[in-house]
């Protein structure tokens, strides 16, 4: 993206593999505004998506009379938030003040995300939580359990001067930041459906060829397409036969985002053995 240079470095690795699956979405022109705030119907619809529901809806259903009572900005947004409803993302007494367009607090999205884990039992069981963070009173009582399950998790952190700020609006960029988190904390262990074992890489043809349990096969890669060493933006030729990767895929089956999770560690020695 065109506005996300070195300042963004922090985000980054999440933005781009994010946009690469889909869950975060750019403008037009290659940029991403990763300063702009992320409404409630935003972080609604990234809930939905990391936790691949969004494949869920169905646009051919009737709508009950508490979703297209509301004013909402397109024609979708009434099937994702019927979706968020239906799995309990976003409560029936929520939508009476419903403000889609409005910017979404912390403490918001984190009752958004805790509810899509699952883990709402636990955040209520947490209500009364003594929190560390030196403005803790200005977290909602109701949403004490959902900022302590966040914080437990490793998915929302707090700012320097150990505040939360649970009132700030939430950018683009931390949004994706957290959602990258998710991503990782709703994968199963020992899951590798898309790391593979390099076996070549042609830059001349913008392909990868890669094996995995015995099968080789060679991928069409994106031009410009994102490599990650370590998690720090890389360089396709740094890659080399035998790292492992996690490659992320279009819906042509073109790769277009490359993680390298190990580089094959070589040792070479000249003279008499």
């Amino acid at each position: 993206f065109k506005d996300v240079g070195k300042e963004w470095d922090w985000a980054r690795f999440s933005i781009e593999k994010m946009y690469a699956k889909g869950i975060v979405k750019g403008y037009p022109g290659g940029w991403f505004k990763p300063r702009n705030s992320v409404t409630h119907l935003e972080a609604i619809i990234m809930a939905l998506r990391i936790m691949g529901w969004e494949g869920e809806i169905d646009r051919n259903a009737k709508l009950p009379e508490y979703i297209t009572k509301l004013k909402l900005p397109w024609k979708d947004a009434y099937y994702y938030l019927n979706l968020a409803v239906e799995k309990g993302i976003v409560k029936l007494e929520e939508l009476k003040n419903f403000r889609p367009n409005e910017s979404a607090k912390r403490y918001e999205v984190a009752k958004y995300v805790v509810r899509a884990i699952g883990r709402e039992d636990e955040a209520k069981q947490h209500m009364n939580e003594k929190l560390s963070f030196k403005d803790a009173k200005a977290i909602p009582d109701d949403a004490v359990g959902y900022v302590y399950v966040m914080v437990e998790l490793g998915l929302m952190k707090g700012y320097p001067g150990h505040v939360f700020q649970p009132n700030k609006a939430i950018s683009r960029a931390e949004m994706a930041v957290i959602i990258n988190s998710l991503d990782e904390l709703l994968k199963e262990d020992g899951e590798k459906e898309s790391v593979f074992v390099v076996v070549l890489v042609d830059r001349d043809d913008m392909t990868i060829t890669v094996s995995k349990e015995g099968r080789t096969t060679t991928y069409d890669l994106e031009e410009d397409i994102p490599v990650y060493i370590n998690g720090k933006y890389g360089d396709i030729e740094k890659i080399s036969s035998g790292d492992e990767v996690e490659l992320i895929f279009n819906e042509e089956g073109k790769v277009v985002f490359i993680q390298v999770i190990s580089k094959k560690i070589t040792t070479t020695a000249k003279g008499i053995v």
